[in-house]
């Protein structure tokens, strides 16, 4: 007899709890107080890219073939980099893959121009004050990326004045053209401005 009085008054107090609760929940739903938090928009930052003169590039070589540094070196120097120190790694630890690229605070701007010409090498931040990098070139080192091709300067094409024969310019096109008759022929004159 007693259990089923314990059971009477968990019911009697379960029971209405779990319909207050239910009906609780979705008036507060319905009454929007439960809303998600909103999304944080990320919006972009343009930055203008840092000079390649404007800061030290050290070559390093860890691990890469014997030498590849002062070729690497060379090849940044062509590309209009302020290269620094070329030498080894002196730093006690091993680098994989392609290798490293070590920055300062002040050189994250830096770091990420020249993780273009390695992009599978990693980006180690270090105690630094100043906005030099160094590329550490690691085993599995193989070339630098290659310059971006020059846009081809196409000569611009246009009709004379004088004749109906093509001649070749560099500056733009006429603006505005008109057609006339001299006699039976027709002769295209062109204005400009």
């Amino acid at each position: 007899m007693r259990r089923r009085r314990v059971r009477r008054i968990i019911a009697f107090v379960t029971f209405p709890g779990i319909l207050i609760g239910t009906a609780g929940v979705t008036t507060a739903y319905a009454g929007k107080w439960f809303t998600a938090p909103p999304l944080l928009s990320c919006t972009a930052v343009e930055r203008v890219a840092p000079a390649k003169s404007s800061f030290t590039l050290n070559v390093l070589n860890a691990g890469a073939v014997s030498g590849e540094a002062g070729v690497v070196a060379s090849e940044l120097r062509k590309r209009g980099y302020a290269v620094g120190s070329v030498s080894n790694d002196d730093v006690l630890r091993s680098v994989d893959g392609s290798g490293e690229i070590r920055y300062g605070r002040k050189g994250y701007d830096q770091a990420l121009y020249v993780q273009q010409l390695v992009p599978s090498a990693r980006l180690v931040e270090v105690d630094r004050p100043t906005t030099a990098v160094d590329l550490v070139l690691g085993p599995d080192y193989k070339a630098l990326t290659p310059r971006p091709a020059r846009p081809r300067s196409t000569p611009r094409t246009s009709w004379s004045t004088s004749t109906t024969r093509r001649t070749t310019r560099t500056s733009a096109p006429p603006r505005s053209t008109s057609w006339s008759s001299a006699g039976s022929s027709a002769a295209r004159s062109v204005r400009t401005r």
